[in-house]
């Protein structure tokens, strides 16, 4: 697009109606293991094993519009979050 009336923008994204663009589909699978040890009169504890995303895909979290070298548009999904692990204890007393 030709530059607006001298204000430095070199070109100006003309975005599509609202709703149009979509992002891709995402899956992910979550695991956890709960492991309770012997619980005596005072106190009891338990330990849990657990996984974020055990596919380890990155789920795409925005859409970002990117310019061609041929000088047209193209929308990109940057993704976050892959495999996270997780162990955590708990006790009541």
């Amino acid at each position: 697009m030709p530059n607006a009336s001298l204000t430095g923008i070199d070109w100006i994204p003309v975005y599509t109606s609202r709703n149009s663009v979509s992002m891709s589909p995402s899956h992910r699978m979550d695991i956890n293991f709960v492991w309770q040890s012997k619980e005596t009169k005072k106190f009891r504890g338990e330990w849990h094993f657990g996984a974020y995303n055990l596919y380890n895909r990155a789920t795409p979290w925005r859409i970002e519009l990117e310019t061609n070298d041929n000088g047209g548009f193209k929308y990109i999904q940057p993704g976050l979050f892959g495999f996270i692990p997780s162990i955590a204890y708990n006790f009541d007393f």
